[in-house]
């Protein structure tokens, strides 16, 4: 199955799943006919026949019959094995400011993974550590594609079941496992978001949330979502789209192809998000990367610092933990700042929707350099 690279045999099974027909072939070229509009195209049957010459006169012709644009098509066809994923959030002028895009990448991330989980086991929330194999097996074969014109999209290859062989499944219905994740994603967003709809209007209570995660929803989906609409300090919540448009190398499920997010749900999702953690235990984290604030009220005692790096095992990027220091560490850590060594520290937390609680910090270590 196509992985990104356009091949002949991919060509061949989009023409002929989108009512093309092959009129004639001979060792080099084969001749195909659209249906409808006669227009004709040439394949090669070998990549030593100027392949690419003719596979982009082909692309060409089939955008201009389907009206689409040749990106599209040629997408389409190199990618046959993978669904397109979208979060469109709406914006003034199609872009964001580089931070809120990064964060927008992050939560696309973040949800995809929610979803894989959710996938083989359903929990009120995931907590870092290791990943179950075919999780992470699924995870490396994601892409992430460019954004598009119009409002600032946020754009993913979703790869179907890597249990397929190289048959396109091209006639009768898919299997379930084919696209268990995407689906498995998409059914739990569009529960989160009508379960805060109805909470919203008043109809349920906040025990809602404990019904939807028999399909998938999380703690860690529901704060994705409410992240894709830029919901978060100082920010203001924008309405937000999920489209998946479903490979033609498998057949479509339309009623699961679109969720709609608006801005007013983005809080609503957030407070889903710290309900299914509010019964979580104590964890044990460990931070590395640099001091970015110092803060004590007087000239002596503890003080607080900020620290910004990955924590071990979770799954979203770098985060910035604050956390109290007892005198002496304390100013371990300002010699640290000072000299931007960076830095490592082991804590017990509680984990909430937009942060981590600390409740003790067990282990604080200088990285220098020689």
């Amino acid at each position: 199955m196509s992985d990104g690279r356009l091949d002949i045999e991919s060509l061949r099974d989009y023409l002929r799943v989108h009512n093309w027909v092959l009129v004639e072939s001979n060792s080099n070229r084969s001749i195909w006919s659209e249906r409808r509009s006669e227009v004709r195209v040439f394949v090669a049957n070998t990549e030593q026949v100027d392949f690419e010459g003719l596979a982009d006169l082909a692309i060409q012709h089939i955008a201009e019959v389907e009206d689409r644009s040749e990106s599209d098509v040629r997408l389409d066809i190199s990618w046959a094995g993978w669904d397109k994923f979208s979060a469109r959030r709406e914006t003034a002028t199609a872009s964001l400011p580089m931070s809120e895009a990064v964060d927008m990448h992050v939560a696309l991330s973040d949800l995809i993974v929610a979803g894989a989980r959710a996938s083989i086991e359903k929990r009120r929330i995931f907590s870092g550590g290791r990943r179950p194999a075919q999780i992470v097996r699924y995870l490396d074969r994601v892409r992430i594609l460019p954004s598009t014109p119009g409002s600032f999209v946020a754009r993913a290859l979703l790869p179907l079941s890597t249990d397929l062989n190289n048959s396109l499944p091209l006639i009768g219905p898919a299997q379930s496992t084919v696209r268990l994740i995407a689906t498995t994603m998409m059914v739990a967003s569009k529960t989160a978001v009508s379960v805060a709809e109805r909470f919203a209007r008043g109809e349920v209570d906040l025990t809602a949330w404990d019904d939807a995660v028999a399909v998938g929803v999380s703690a860690n989906l529901c704060d994705a979502l409410a992240r894709l609409c830029g919901y978060g300090e100082e920010r203001f919540s924008s309405n937000c789209n999920l489209t998946v448009d479903w490979t033609w190398s498998a057949p479509d499920q339309a009623e699961l192809s679109s969720v709609d997010i608006s801005a007013g749900l983005a809080g609503t999702l957030a407070l889903g998000s710290q309900y299914l953690q509010s019964d979580t235990e104590e964890s044990s984290i460990w931070i590395t990367g640099l001091i970015t604030r110092l803060h004590r009220d007087s000239a002596i005692g503890p003080g607080e610092i900020t620290i910004k790096g990955y924590i071990e095992g979770l799954d979203s990027g770098p985060r910035s933990l604050k956390v109290e220091l007892d005198e002496g560490t304390y100013h371990e850590a300002v010699a640290a700042h000072d000299n931007g060594h960076t830095v490592s520290l082991g804590a017990t937390v509680r984990r909430t929707a937009r942060s981590l609680d600390v409740i003790r910090v067990n282990t604080f270590q200088v990285t220098t350099t020689e």
